[in-house]
């Protein structure tokens, strides 16, 4: 599904496929999920304050909503460089008609 990383920032390794994209409740339940564990995350790691939780597989991708081994702590100007990367991604997928 993704073959060109063209644009992927070069910080963090590329998540390994497979890649679906995950809708409707079953994402927003992810996503409520994710957020949640994200949460928890900075409750007990004072020293993340000023940081972001990033999936590096993003749950729309089917990246784990709850595994500590597909987050990652990012600035917010890092952050945005993942999300804008995946956006596009995401929106070149949606126009292909996938």
């Amino acid at each position: 599904m993704i073959d060109d990383w063209a644009g992927y920032p070069d910080e963090l390794p590329k998540p390994e496929g497979p890649f679906r994209i995950v809708k409707g409740e079953e994402y927003n339940n992810a996503r409520n999920l994710a957020n949640k564990i994200n949460a928890y995350i900075h409750k007990t790691r004072p020293d993340l304050k000023g940081l972001q939780i990033h999936e590096m597989k993003p749950v729309k991708f089917g990246g784990s909503p709850i595994s500590i081994d597909n987050k990652i702590a990012l600035l917010p100007k890092e952050h945005a460089k993942y999300t804008a990367y995946w956006n596009r991604i995401l929106r070149d997928l949606l126009k292909g008609g996938n």
